[in-house]
């Protein structure tokens, strides 16, 4: 399964992630580009973010293509605000 998210991870666009230390939530982000991008590749590398080191389970949504960057970006942001807001994480700062 570890093999299946990591490859996930490097594929999957358009997405949402959750970072969970067994049923605890600790982080809610969302990305136009791959989570393996965000996280070990963007500027601010996540890898070195707290929720990514105590995080023992990730979940991963993909919202399917881009078509409009603008229009999928509004999107994704509006989701992560309310799964952020029901899901309460411990390390987000919005919400």
């Amino acid at each position: 399964m570890i093999i299946t998210v990591k490859k996930e991870a490097k594929k999957l666009t358009n997405v949402l992630y959750f970072f969970y230390n067994d049923e605890e939530c600790l982080y809610v982000g969302e990305s136009g580009v791959t989570l393996y991008d965000r996280c070990f590749v963007h500027t601010n590398k996540e890898k070195s973010e707290p929720w990514f080191n105590e995080g023992n389970k990730v979940i991963i949504i993909s919202l399917g293509q881009i078509n409009d960057e603008r229009e999928s970006t509004k999107e994704r942001e509006a989701l992560e605000g309310v799964f952020i807001l029901t899901n309460k994480p411990k390390y987000n700062k919005k919400g």
